[in-house]
């Protein structure tokens, strides 16, 4: 490019090559795991299940970035934070909710082969009694 009129400052294009063999830099400081979160959220909220795996490989189909695998972890946690709540949170309110009812929370679980907790059934009751559970 050279200007055309120094006097107009405008500029005018002699020549234009639409190929380039630029080096394209697959590293972004501006991709962060909250920003993977929320563009990804949709994602996540239709299948919670994503693998961190899938979300990095679409990461770089999508956006020619290269994400390390721990930040893709911690954009799947935080996503699914934003989406189910954070479970602390609202392990803490259960006294409120019980506290609302004035009752007590009573729970049937089961354990499967892999000592995981499912709960089967729950229940708030007024008192702690054998007609309680029927």
């Amino acid at each position: 490019m050279y200007p055309k009129d120094k006097t107009n400052k405008t500029w005018h294009t002699m020549t234009y090559v639409g190929e380039h063999n630029c080096v394209r830099d697959t590293k972004n400081m501006n991709c962060t795991f909250r920003w993977l979160a929320k563009e990804y959220l949709e994602i996540f909220r239709v299948e919670p299940n994503y693998s961190v795996k899938s979300l990095k490989y679409d990461v770089m189909n999508d956006h020619m970035v290269l994400v390390q695998r721990s930040k893709c972890i911690r954009a799947k946690k935080l996503a699914l934070e934003m989406i189910l709540g954070n479970q602390d949170e609202q392990y803490a309110r259960i006294y409120d909710y019980l506290g609302h009812y004035q009752g007590w929370l009573l729970a049937a679980v089961g354990i499967d082969a892999n000592d995981c907790i499912y709960p089967l059934a729950f229940a708030v009751v007024e008192s702690e009694t054998r007609d309680s559970w029927t």
